[in-house]
């Protein structure tokens, strides 16, 4: 899949799902932190071992890209819809703010 959205919904404070890309299972936790009222990104290879720990999900860096060969191609995109570059919240993602990713042949193909 070119475009994959996140499977995110508002209220949720805890996240944890798997995404195949380009046939390779990630585990992708999201933790929202009551604290600084942000979401941080975890993503695991299929036996769970970590490959990226404590992203802090920010619309202001809307493009996450790590050049880690166990890591997948592409790049991960926080937008919000809303056009205001608001962070998603509790009460926000998955609504007004999403994640995709966006993989590296869509890029190509894009001209980006």
């Amino acid at each position: 899949m070119p475009i994959t959205e996140m499977p995110l919904s508002v209220g949720v404070y805890n996240y944890r799902f798997n995404i195949t890309v380009d046939g390779v299972v990630y585990f992708f936790e999201l933790t929202y932190n009551r604290r600084t009222a942000l979401y941080t990104l975890n993503i695991l290879d299929v036996d769970q071992n970590p490959i990226l720990l404590g992203v802090t999900l920010l619309t202001s860096n809307t493009t996450i890209k790590y050049n880690m060969p166990e890591l997948f191609g592409g790049l991960i995109i926080i937008i919000d819809d809303s056009g205001n570059f608001e962070n998603g919240t509790i009460e926000t993602m998955g609504d007004v703010v999403k994640v995709y990713h966006v993989d590296e042949d869509e890029l190509v193909e894009q001209g980006l």
